[in-house]
Order: structure tokens, then C-alpha cells, then sequence
């Protein structure tokens, strides 16, 4: 948790005394983390560039400490598979 503390700290993005990182709880597949900080801009476009950098930099940080992430997925069959590729379904 350190190093997930860390980065949203260093950044020149946020006000460092503002951000939190805690686990949050556990879900069914999945352990959860609130993470939370105020940003450095009151400009809506530039707050969404600056959470996806953030949001991206947290993954890394995660990668480099052996956390890999699942993302759901969907197998899809029959006549909705035909339809969403396009063919036909008698």
C-alpha cells in the first residue's frame, strides 16, 4: 500500500496532504481500494485527462508489484453472435 500511497503523492496533480488510499473491503471477485485525492484544476476536460493519468499510473504501480488485473469478459453464441457479426439466423 506504500507505494500506491506514494505515487498519488509525488504527483504534481494533486494536493499531497488530500490523498487517501485504503482498503475498502472485499468483493466477490475482487479486493477493494478507495483511492482519493484533490486535484490541482477546476477545469472539467483537464480533471478527466489528469484521472486517467492517475488511473493509469496506479495500474503500473500495481504491475510492478506482481498485481495483475482480470477484466469480465462475455462469450457471446448462437443467433445473438450471428446477428452482432452481421449474418443471419434462420
Amino acid at each position: 500500500m506504500a507505494d500506491l500511497t506514494a505515487m498519488p503523492k509525488a504527483s504534481p496533480y494533486t494536493y499531497e496532504d488530500s490523498v487517501l488510499v485504503e482498503l475498502s473491503g472485499f468483493g466477490a471477485s475482487s479486493i477493494d481500494l478507495l483511492v482519493s485525492a484533490y486535484l490541482r484544476t477546476a477545469d472539467m476536460t483537464r480533471f478527466l485527462q489528469m484521472q486517467n493519468d492517475l488511473n493509469l499510473d496506479l495500474m503500473d504501480v500495481m504491475q510492478k508489484n506482481g498485481v495483475d488485473f482480470a477484466f469480465p469478459h462475455h462469450r457471446v453464441s448462437g443467433k445473438e453472435q450471428l446477428n452482432f457479426l452481421g449474418g443471419s439466423f434462420p
